[in-house]
């Protein structure tokens, strides 16, 4: 097998050097037992960060794009930042509409009508190599976006004040905090904390 390339979802394109009669033969013969050929498998399959990464491994397929995919949600959606849940999923919606437009962009060329590329370096291989330069990314359909906003807002007859009820989806629904017990009073645990403060300068002052 022999990697030729990558399509346009980011998926490998492999190409078999062999004949399709000799993938196809039933009496086409295994490896035999011992032989080197076989210990130089066992000797990849049994490497100890090979195991340890093995239940990462996706079927035989590139999980670049998805990766970049998780990059676009991370534009609008910060791991370090707090949202909430109608937020989360706005900014989620915003970052599959970012991605959407603009996957599978076109190489930039040159006014010679030549290729752009750029060097890249790889750590892990040591080594560099090139990828080629896409053309800039489109935000023409934020504008439909606002503007399907604004429409619907002076369309709308009741006030922005009114109450709104929670989506079934909503988190809030299923419990209110993240805690597994109910929660005692408040003044049971400001009494706690004060005890606790007053053992803690009793025993600095032993």
């Amino acid at each position: 097998m022999k990697l030729t390339g990558y399509d346009e979802n980011g998926d490998e394109k492999w190409e078999d050097s062999r004949s399709e009669d000799e993938m196809n033969d039933p009496d086409r013969p295994y490896l035999s037992k011992g032989s080197p050929a076989v210990h130089a498998l066992q000797e990849v399959i049994q490497q100890a960060r090979f195991m340890k990464k093995f239940p990462m491994y996706s079927n035989f397929r590139h999980t670049g794009s998805l990766e970049s995919y998780h990059n676009v949600i991370l534009m609008y959606a910060s791991k370090r930042q707090i949202f909430g849940f109608e937020g989360f999923k706005t900014r989620h919606r915003l970052a599959a509409l970012d991605w959407m437009v603009n996957k599978g962009r076109e190489q930039r060329l040159t006014k010679d009508g030549k290729e752009m590329w750029h060097k890249k370096y790889n750590k892990n291989t040591n080594s560099w190599y090139v990828e080629p330069t896409k053309v800039d990314k489109s935000y023409d359909h934020l504008a439909v976006l606002v503007s399907n906003i604004m429409v619907s807002r002076i369309n709308d007859d009741m006030s922005m004040q009114r109450r709104i009820t929670i989506n079934i989806d909503n988190p809030k629904l299923l419990a209110p905090t993240i805690a597994k017990t109910t929660a005692p009073d408040k003044n049971v645990l400001i009494e706690g904390k004060i005890s606790r403060s007053r053992f803690s300068t009793d025993k600095d002052k032993d």
